[in-house]
Order: structure tokens, then C-alpha cells, then sequence
């Protein structure tokens, strides 16, 4: 038999759990094995030992001394503000109340969790789109105020078309009277300033109380960006194309020396011939205009008439037939 199996069975050997057979077969093994031997007679010191110990029993107040150390931990707890050891009185009472932002976080734990892993996807989509989509169109807030811009500035276009305000402020606008040559040079116009200016050939239809009103537009440098930067309000308007027109007709010059040349568009095309021209200032522009058409133009009350609309042509008969008549 080996060592090991007998001291795996030494204290079934002390308390007499083994078998007859297997008790002398231990028995004859410790007779010849001093380690066993001596594992055997630590055994059974540390068997006496603790067969001498003795358990006192417990005070008479014992119980109650408990009782009071547990009291005073709870009350301690609960002076600390833990809910564990509060009544249901108190913690209906406590659920009424705002329960201060550290509690009501820790309660909401979960909810707030689901809440930020749902936020992220939506917060990256969102900065995604407004980062790298708006920014090629001027941004989210710019675009959808570029769309009240267009409409209120077609509104106002509208309003004023039916009021007629080109004609009600070509007509108080200060007016100057200057020569214009056959060459196309208007002498004496100092009111543009010496800088280069911009032309812009316009023909406005004619209405029931006007006539055709055929004129240049001048624009200063700064009036003319000022013209550029409506574009924004102008495009997807009805006048947006009309916009467009002015800006591809028109003609930088130069003015010399307090005198203005005019090229051939601007100048044989609806001023006609050299005569006397009425410059207006305008709040935006100046506009130079053929006196006599001006004049014509102003005319208060002028109401047309429309061309008459053209005599049905008769359908000449085919040959070999004769008028029933």
C-alpha cells in the first residue's frame, strides 16, 4: 500500500469509520512507516486541542446590545440619505419629490444609456448631412432663408409692378438734360464719377397706360456688385431670366474727362439719333434716356390703343367649282 492512499484515510482511521479488513491493512501499515507514523500522531494533538475548547455562553443583554448596534446603523443610514432602510411611508413620500439629479440618473441608468447609443447613429447622420451635403449649398439655415428671400422679393416685384413704381420714380427722379453726339457721346455727365461704369441696353415692354420705354442703364462699381448679389433672391423668380439678360448685355466704359461714349447697342439701338438725352439718377442706377421719348413715356394718363387684330384671309376656292351664288 502507498503512503498516500493511507493518510487520505488517517482521520476515517481516528473516528473508527473503516472497515475490519481495511483498519488492520492501516494498522499494519503505520507499524512499519514512521511518516505515517508521526502524520497520525499530529492528527490526533490537533484532535485534542480542539476537544478542550470551550464556548462561553452568551450575556443576558446580549440580544438587546444587538438590537440597539442595529437600530443605531440603520438610523445612521438613513441619516446619510439610503433609501434601503426607509420605510414605505417615507419613500411614497420621497417618490413626490424631486429626488435630486444624482438619484434620478441613477434610476434612469438604463433609459439614458439606450438614449445615448440611439443619439450617436442619429447624431453622426445629422453632422454628416450638415457637414458634408449643406455646406455645397450654403448650409441648411441659409438655404431654406434664401427660399423666404426669393419669395418675399417676388412678392414685392409683384406689388410693385401693379403700383407702377418704375414710372412713379423715373418720374420724381432728379433729371439732367445733355447733348449727345452723332458718335454716341453724351458730353457733361460728372454725376457718375470718373471710375469705369457699367451699360446695360433695356427695353421695357409697353402697357395700356405706357408706351415702350427704351433706355441705358449706368451702374457705378459699387452699384453694380450691389446688382450682382441679388442673384441669390432672384434665381427661381420670374424675373430671374430677365436678370440674366442685363448681366450678359452689358458693357463696361470708361468715362473721359466728364464725357460718356456710348457704343452702337446702347446708343443707335434706342437713343436713335443725336440729340438731347435726360439722365436720371435713380436710387440704385442711372438711366439715360431720349428726351422726347422720356417725355412721351411720362405723360400722365396716356392710355393705348391696342393694334387691332388682323382680318381673317379668305381661302380662295378650288379650280373647276363654282360659287353656288
Amino acid at each position: 500500500m502507498s503512503c498516500e492512499s493511507i493518510r487520505a484515510e488517517l482521520v476515517a482511521y481516528l473516528q473508527d469509520e473503516l472497515s475490519a479488513p481495511r483498519r488492520s491493512e492501516v494498522q499494519e501499515h503505520l507499524a512499519g512507516c514512521r511518516e505515517c507514523a508521526a502524520e497520525l500522531d499530529g492528527f490526533r494533538s490537533a484532535q485534542k486541542a480542539v476537544t478542550t475548547l470551550r464556548v462561553g455562553s452568551a450575556s443576558s443583554d446580549f440580544e438587546k446590545q444587538v438590537r440597539e448596534r442595529v437600530a443605531r446603523k440603520v438610523e445612521e443610514l438613513r441619516a446619510h440619505g439610503s433609501v434601503r432602510f426607509r420605510t414605505g411611508r417615507e419613500r411614497t413620500e420621497e417618490a413626490s419629490r424631486w429626488p435630486g439629479l444624482g438619484v434620478w440618473l441613477g434610476r434612469r441608468r438604463r433609459a439614458l444609456w439606450l438614449f445615448l447609443i440611439a443619439a450617436v447613429p442619429v447624431g453622426g447622420l445629422f453632422a454628416l448631412v450638415w457637414f458634408g451635403v449643406a455646406p455645397y449649398f450654403g448650409g441648411v439655415a441659409s438655404y431654406f432663408r434664401a427660399l423666404e428671400d426669393r419669395k418675399n422679393y417676388a412678392k414685392q416685384q409683384f406689388e410693385e409692378m401693379k403700383k407702377g413704381q418704375n414710372f412713379h420714380m423715373r418720374k420724381a427722379a432728379p433729371r439732367l438734360t445733355l447733348k449727345a453726339t452723332a458718335d454716341g457721346r453724351v458730353q457733361g455727365i460728372d454725376c457718375i464719377g470718373s471710375a469705369a461704369v457699367r451699360l446695360v441696353p433695356v427695353i421695357e415692354p409697353g402697357t395700356e397706360t405706357r408706351p415702350e420705354g427704351r433706355c441705358v442703364y449706368i451702374f457705378t462699381s459699387a452699384q453694380w456688385r450691389a446688382f450682382l448679389a441679388q442673384e441669390g433672391i432672384r434665381r427661381g423668380t420670374l424675373y430671374y431670366q430677365a436678370w440674366k439678360d442685363m448681366v450678359e448685355a452689358s458693357t463696361e466704359v470708361l468715362p473721359d474727362r466728364g464725357s460718356l461714349y456710348l457704343p452702337p447697342r446702347c446708343f443707335r439701338q434706342l437713343l436713335a439719333e443725336p440729340g438731347e438725352v435726360s439722365v436720371l439718377t435713380m436710387p440704385d442706377h442711372f438711366e439715360i434716356w431720349d428726351r422726347s421719348d422720356l417725355d412721351q413715356y411720362l405723360q400722365p394718363g396716356t392710355r393705348l390703343t391696342p393694334a387691332p387684330p388682323p382680318a381673317p384671309q379668305e381661302t380662295p376656292a378650288p379650280a373647276g367649282k363654282q360659287d353656288p351664288q
